[in-house]
């Protein structure tokens, strides 16, 4: 019987096929040579570059891209109105009805996403079609122009008039407070209390409140304070006045009140004022609102007191005086303003006893008949010898040597 398929032909190279597709191995086992051919694969790979496919760019119908890109924004949350120039406009009309006002960034977010569902209603669009173009759920733009009519808006009239209180949003308490009202008062007595008061922490004023029940911590009640308006700031500064000084003061002011700017043109004003040098003179805070600058609470007191030297100066209505750095008064300078002094009460005696003796005798005319002393005259300060204290400062003798009659008797007949 004659064979009807051919015999397939055997090579020694294994991996070659038959004419029926069939691998013949030339007498080599299957698994030998599927692994000779998977080596050979693994090298091929391993030293032939695959050629890169490069992608062909589609063509779209025109149109077709920007319809595409429309849906998209419709379907998005994104805003119709450009943010910049919105915002500009917003900031603008603000300005007009008060000059320092601030927005916050998602202030005018919220007010652009309003108006935007705002302005759709009056050229005659539906909700649907507003929502769509603004992203705005549906019902929220019922809402949203619900309220701007209940606010007073008259979208039908022309022209179309939008002001702030139709758009903006309803207040936001958020989370309820956790201190009570009572609380916060209890709070701000502590404070108001005295000068103690305004001077204490917000731990002591925490733990102040615990004793009487109420527990709170120092961060809430610097929260409190800071909400009511206080800030923690440096006390003013005045100088310290008895009472003979504040009497005086305002004797002065009272006796000066109706004069004119010619009349204040004509004086000299001259003071004198403590300085410490290299010294840092240490700070503390108050608690205070803005009005309570002068409460006498958030005042301390400045006195002058010992210093290293003591500055003077003067000035007039148009000009300025000269100024003069009081040195430490040297043990020479003592000794020769002694001997000066000294003569010039020699000086003086003879004329302020007679002046002394005449008004004495004026005085002892009617009493003539009377008992009693007959007063002797002793050359004292009181009857007017010229002393020097040992007390601090600067005293009559060096004002008048070194400022008075030196620097500010010419400088007053300048200004003449």
């Amino acid at each position: 019987m004659a064979r009807t398929k051919p015999r397939p032909k055997v090579t020694g190279k294994a991996g070659r096929g038959g004419p029926d597709g069939k691998t013949v191995t030339g007498g080599k086992p299957a698994q030998k040579a599927l692994a000779s051919k998977a080596r050979r694969q693994v090298a091929g790979k391993s030293t032939r570059k695959a050629p890169v496919a490069v992608k062909k760019k589609r063509k779209f119908k025109a149109g077709t891209v920007a319809l595409r890109e429309i849906k998209r924004y419709q379907r998005g949350f994104e805003l119709l109105l450009r943010k910049l120039p919105f915002s500009r406009v917003v900031r603008e009309f603000a300005q007009v009805h008060k000059a320092d006002i601030r927005f916050q960034r998602s202030a005018i977010e919220a007010l652009q996403e309003a108006t935007e569902a705002f302005l759709s209603p009056p050229v005659g669009k539906s909700t649907s079609q507003i929502s769509e173009l603004t992203g705005v759920h549906p019902r929220t733009v019922d809402r949203i122009y619900s309220r701007a009519i209940a606010a007073g808006s008259e979208p039908n009239v022309l022209p179309l008039k939008i002001f702030p209180q139709h758009v903006q949003d309803a207040p936001k308490p958020g989370r309820p407070a956790k201190q009570a009202e009572e609380v916060k008062e209890q709070m701000f007595q502590q404070v108001r209390r005295d000068r103690y008061g305004r001077e204490k922490s917000c731990a002591d004023l925490a733990g102040g409140l615990s004793l009487q029940g109420v527990e709170i911590s120092a961060s809430t009640v610097w929260r409190v304070l800071r909400a009511a308006g206080y800030r923690n700031t440096k006390p003013t500064r005045k100088p310290g006045l008895t009472q003979e000084m504040r009497s005086a003061r305002l004797k002065w002011a009272l006796e000066h009140k109706d004069w004119t700017l010619e009349d204040w043109k004509n004086v000299i004003w001259t003071d004198e004022t403590s300085v410490v040098i290299n010294h840092r003179r240490g700070g503390y805070r108050v608690w205070r609102r803005a009005d309570e600058r002068v409460v006498k609470s958030c005042i301390r007191e400045r006195w002058k007191g010992y210093s290293e030297f003591m500055f003077w100066g003067c000035f007039s209505y148009d000009k300025k005086g000269p100024c003069h750095v009081y040195q430490p008064e040297t043990k020479a300078e003592k000794e020769d303003a002694a001997r000066r002094i000294e003569q010039l009460n020699a000086e003086l005696e003879p004329l302020q006893r007679e002046e002394w003796e005449l008004l004495e005798s004026m005085r002892r005319i009617g009493l003539r008949n009377k008992r009693g002393r007959k007063p002797q005259w002793r050359w004292t300060e009181k009857t007017g010898k010229l002393m020097r204290t040992s007390g601090g400062g600067i005293d009559w003798w060096r004002r008048q040597t070194c400022v008075l009659i030196p620097k500010l008797i010419p400088f007053a007949k300048e200004c003449l």
